[in-house]
Order: structure tokens, then C-alpha cells, then sequence
């Protein structure tokens, strides 16, 4: 299995419209993010199900880690995807990265993943970050290419 790294700048992507709300870990439980992740686990894209009790748990962290979630939400209050961020010590620094990014399928190339990430380096730049890491496997081919992308967009020079 290879994992593929990516690092963005925390202040990288330029103000977009999308409604997102910031979830808290019992929202992430909620029917709404359960549709999503049904949706998302439903499409056949080599990634396994995902479930909202597990996001949630992720969300809840542990000692060291804080972790952060927002939705993208339609009009009908149903949900476009949804990106964390965890803030973790790693050898006495802060590191930062995003454990999830899903968009549903039927939103997909639609904006709603740039936008999510936006929110997300916005508020790890709050934070004081510098940069934002990435990991996803190379057999998630989507996934790795809109990264890959995304890192090419934000580098410097």
C-alpha cells in the first residue's frame, strides 16, 4: 500500500461562496452526515464505508489531538461534504492535517472539496499553522489526483 503525502500552505486558496457550518462530534452522528457517508461508501470508488459513529469518535480525538469538522450544507439542509481537522502535538510541535474530506458524488467537480478545504487552512492558519498535511492511498486514484492538484495550485512560486 502507498500513501501519498501532500503538505499545503495553511493561507493557500482565495475566498469562495459555499455554505459550511462547523460541526460539533455529536452532529458528526447525526442522520444528515449518516446520508452523506452512505452516499460517499455507496460509490464505488476503491474507499471503504465510512461510518458517522467513527467520524464522530475520530472528532471526539484523544489526549493530544483536537479535532475539528465542518459540513457544506444545501439549501434542503441536506449535506455536500464534510472535511476535519486535527491539531496534534507530534515531538513537542503542533502538527496539522485533515483526516476527512468526503463530498457526495452528485457534488463532485462542483467546487464543494476546494471550498471545504478553504474553511479548513482558513482556520489552521488562525491557528497559527504554516502548513497542512494530506495523506490519502495511491489506489484512491480520485482522491490523490484532486490533491495532488490542489498541491500543485498552492505552491509557492
Amino acid at each position: 500500500m502507498t500513501v501519498i503525502v501532500h503538505r499545503l500552505p495553511a493561507a493557500a486558496l482565495a475566498d469562495g461562496r459555499l455554505c459550511v457550518v462547523e460541526l460539533s462530534a455529536a452532529d458528526l452522528e447525526a442522520d444528515v452526515v449518516a446520508r452523506l457517508l452512505a452516499s460517499v461508501s455507496a460509490y464505488h470508488d476503491g474507499f471503504p464505508p465510512l461510518s458517522a459513529k467513527g467520524l464522530a469518535a475520530d472528532a471526539r480525538g484523544r489526549s493530544g489531538r483536537v479535532v475539528r469538522a465542518w459540513s457544506a450544507i444545501r439549501t434542503d439542509g441536506a449535506a455536500k461534504g464534510l472535511i476535519s481537522l486535527a491539531e496534534a502535538a507530534v515531538r513537542g510541535k503542533r502538527r496539522f492535517s485533515i483526516p476527512w474530506l468526503v463530498v457526495d458524488p452528485r457534488d463532485r467537480r462542483r467546487g464543494v472539496a476546494t471550498g471545504l478545504v478553504r474553511v479548513a487552512l482558513a482556520a489552521a492558519a488562525e491557528a497559527g499553522a504554516t502548513d497542512v498535511n494530506v495523506e490519502t492511498l495511491s489506489t484512491w486514484t480520485a482522491a490523490a489526483a484532486f490533491w495532488a492538484q490542489l498541491a500543485r495550485r498552492t505552491a509557492p512560486g
